[in-house]
């Protein structure tokens, strides 16, 4: 079996249309057809450009025969997913669209894949609460007890990654707090526990607006970061994993 996992959309249109096109090419001979969105979907359903791109994409996962799960990301209506439930909950926002709650588990050809939604914003300080920042955004002490209460697994899907991970970040923006630079710091501490906890071969994530392929010889696992809507084509925006292997390979149009 082979899924699509794709980067931040931000309720972009046109971005989800072309992805979930070049998507049924690919899965055209898997039984499901699966794509898994890392974060920053765009999930506002109570904005109406949010509904419409809800619906919109619906419609076009519908046409192709694909299912959308994805993991949330900082930049989502938090109090709209809580309403939707937590744990337990199957996570269905549309009839084609599903949203993964952080901690939750599958498994594919005998591998054990995570789900980690979160992240934080660090253009909080440009941000109003309750409107387009929530504080859910941030994993919480429960959710890390859920997350790592079912022992190892091999591949987490998330938006977000741990401190382990090198990257090379440009300068903050102007207008960027300090304390939220922090917040983020601290974010990727968290995930850093987690990862210790897991132990996991492959790490996917979104959120830096960036393409990052590495691996740690000290931590044995694989960090995929994935770019984000707006990109040229042959950017890493998406990739296909095998679920047999844990193969990453490169999709290099959208």
């Amino acid at each position: 079996m082979k899924v699509v996992l794709s980067g931040d959309w931000h309720a972009n249109r046109l971005w989800a249309r072309g992805v979930i096109s070049m998507a049924s090419v690919i899965l055209r001979d898997e039984e499901q057809k699966i794509i898994i969105q890392l974060g920053d979907f765009g999930y506002w359903p109570r904005d109406p450009q949010g509904e419409r791109f809800i619906e919109e994409t619906d419609s076009a996962l519908a046409d192709a025969g694909i299912e959308l799960w994805f993991v949330d990301g900082n930049h989502e209506d938090h109090d709209a997913l809580d309403a939707i439930g937590g744990l337990g909950d199957d996570g269905w926002v549309s009839r084609n669209i599903r949203h993964l709650y952080r901690g939750e588990r599958w498994s594919w050809n005998s591998k054990e894949w995570v789900a980690i939604g979160g992240g934080a914003s660090v253009d909080r300080a440009q941000r109003t609460e309750g409107k387009d920042w929530f504080p859910q955004e941030m994993l919480s002490p429960s959710q890390v007890e859920d997350i790592t209460r079912g022992g190892p697994a091999d591949v987490v899907v998330a938006h977000d990654c741990p401190s382990s991970v090198r990257l090379l970040l440009p300068p903050p923006m102007p207008g960027w707090a300090f304390r939220d630079l922090a917040r983020s710091d601290r974010h990727r501490e968290i995930l850093e526990e987690i990862r210790g906890e897991l132990r996991p071969c492959l790490w996917l994530n979104g959120h830096y607006h960036l393409a990052h392929n590495s691996y740690n010889e000290t931590t044995h696992m694989r960090t995929v970061i994935l770019d984000c809507d707006g990109q040229p084509a042959g950017s890493l925006t998406d990739v296909v994993v095998d679920t047999a292997t844990l193969e990453v390979s490169k999709i290099w149009a959208t």
